[in-house]
């Protein structure tokens, strides 16, 4: 039971080191299914999440701009100021669209896009000042006047990359004049973000759809690196109630210096007479710039967010399953070896134990084989022999080995142990053949002596009068006997041992 426990829990232990194995291996090797990321960059963790890393071309975004663009609405006119404009609500601001300027900021940080835009618009022209304005609307914003001061506001947006890793970069938070809510909150959208992307001819392209707010796209085509068309379609479906109103803008980006920047913003608010007070200073910092835990977690930048897109556990292939199979098969084949090995070892030991044993009835057991005298030896073959046939048949063998109190042995056994001791297969062992099996019991020899050696006093008279007894003998040699010192105690030995013999 011991040998069949421990070949299980070596299986055990094969299979669980084979599982280990198989799930700790990599992908793509010659013994594992080919890595995901292979052929999908979704699935590769060490890519870039560098938006200028992950498309090169972003760096022609990057940088200091100046916009001038005219805009027309969906007939083909010339947008005229809105006058609309609730302070405290929606709708466009009372200024003309045509000849106001805009300044871009774009700035990339790894895998995160700041947009920071100044837009500078002129005084509307008079007749529109004159035109009554039913509360709440009003013809100018702030405190400025109308037809004397032009306006000033900010814009701007923030984006990252994507897990998708393909170079796009979603935006995901507006403020300023992009956000519904203008200057009292951002206006976030991280479920449905506005999407950048680089297109094949180098265009930069942006989409946005919000359901019952707007739709825009928006195109970037560059001419050169320093001079862009820049064309815009907005779909306002906001518009205080009033029926979906759109205008398409259309103009120009040159790439500016920094300090052509500062000076260029400077100049238009001097030429739009923007009041002092509305002036943003330059650089300007909104103050709903995400915080870290923002940009990690609620928008998913993600080169600080888990990427649901991870490769799986590699699997093995034909020849990895292969390889399993050979491997088990092999480990199954040696536990078995070993355990059969173990198992016909244990078999020869026993029966060796069972046969010195049984001898151990008869006569005095020497520490080997060797050190017994022929005439002892033979005289125990002659035992066996019952027919005194000069050789010793399986039948005689097995009584021999089964009576006494010495035990039986199985069939299984004791056929072992027959074809162990008849060398030639003959169906007879003679007298070589018996003293070449003692021969190979040293160690059970060993043992059977030291067992006699520790015998009790009774133990020892007992084995005596046995052996006596069943050769018939009238007297009680005093090597046998050992401390038996009596004529009483002699008596008592062989009377024991007749009574052992009728046991028998």
């Amino acid at each position: 039971m011991r040998v069949s426990t421990a070949v299980i829990s070596l299986g055990l232990y094969g299979s669980n080191v084979l599982d280990s194995v198989v799930e700790a291996v990599k992908c793509g090797t010659p013994l594992t299914t080919e890595c995901l990321s292979d052929s999908d960059v979704r699935f590769d963790a060490d890519y870039t999440k560098d938006l200028k890393g992950q498309d090169p071309r972003w760096i022609n975004f990057e940088g200091y701009w100046k916009i001038e663009l005219v805009a027309v609405d969906m007939e083909g006119n010339e947008v005229p100021p809105n006058n609309k404009y609730n302070p405290n609500g929606s709708g466009q601001f009372p200024y003309l669209y045509n000849g106001f300027v805009g300044f871009y900021n774009h700035t990339f940080l790894g895998s995160r896009f700041i947009a920071n835009r100044y837009y500078i618009y002129k005084p509307p022209p008079q007749d529109f000042c004159d035109q009554p304005f039913e509360p709440p609307y009003v013809n100018v914003v702030g405190d400025g006047t109308c037809g004397v001061n032009g306006h000033a506001h900010s814009s701007g947006f923030y984006a990252t990359s994507s897990h998708e890793n393909d170079g796009h970069m979603n935006e995901i938070r507006a403020v300023g004049g992009y956000s519904i809510f203008r200057d009292t909150a951002p206006m976030d959208h991280p479920d449905m973000p506005s999407r950048y992307q680089v297109l094949d001819s180098g265009t930069v392209n942006n989409f946005l759809q919000m359901p019952g707010v707007m739709v825009q796209d928006s195109s970037y085509t560059f001419m050169d690196k320093d001079r862009v068309m820049l064309t815009n379609t907005a779909i306002d479906l906001f518009n205080d109630g009033d029926d979906a109103s759109g205008e398409v803008f259309m103009g120009k980006m040159t790439r500016l210096t920094k300090e052509e920047f500062v000076k260029g913003i400077e100049d238009a608010y001097e030429e739009a007479n923007v009041l002092p007070s509305e002036r943003m200073p330059i650089p300007y910092a909104s103050q709903f710039y995400p915080t870290e835990e923002e940009w990690c977690n609620t928008f998913q930048d993600p080169s600080c967010s888990v990427s649901p897109y991870q490769e799986p556990v590699a699997s093995l292939n034909g020849g990895g399953i292969a390889l399993i199979v050979v491997l088990c098969v092999a480990f199954l084949s040696a536990a078995f070896c070993l355990f059969y090995r173990h198992a016909k070892a244990t078999q020869k030991k026993r029966i060796k134990e069972h046969l010195i044993d049984a001898m151990a009835r008869n006569i005095v057991i020497a520490p080997a084989a060797g050190q017994l005298s022929p005439s002892e030896l033979k005289r125990e073959f002659d035992r066996v022999d019952k027919d005194k046939g000069g050789t010793v048949s399986k039948d005689e063998l097995w009584e021999y080995v089964c009576r006494g109190h010495v035990g039986t042995m199985s069939d299984k056994d004791f056929n072992a142990m027959w074809s162990i001791i008849d060398l030639d297969g003959s169906g007879e062992v003679d007298f070589v053949e018996f003293i070449t099996f003692l021969s190979s019991c040293g160690d059970q020899f060993e043992k059977v002596h030291k067992e006699q050696g520790h015998m009790k006093r009774e133990d020892r008279i007992k084995h005596a009068s046995r052996r006596l007894s069943l050769d018939k003998c009238t007297s009680i040699n005093q090597d046998e006997l050992g401390d038996i010192k009596s004529e009483d105690e002699a008596k008592a030995a062989v009377d024991k041992g007749k009574q052992a013999v009728d046991d028998v």
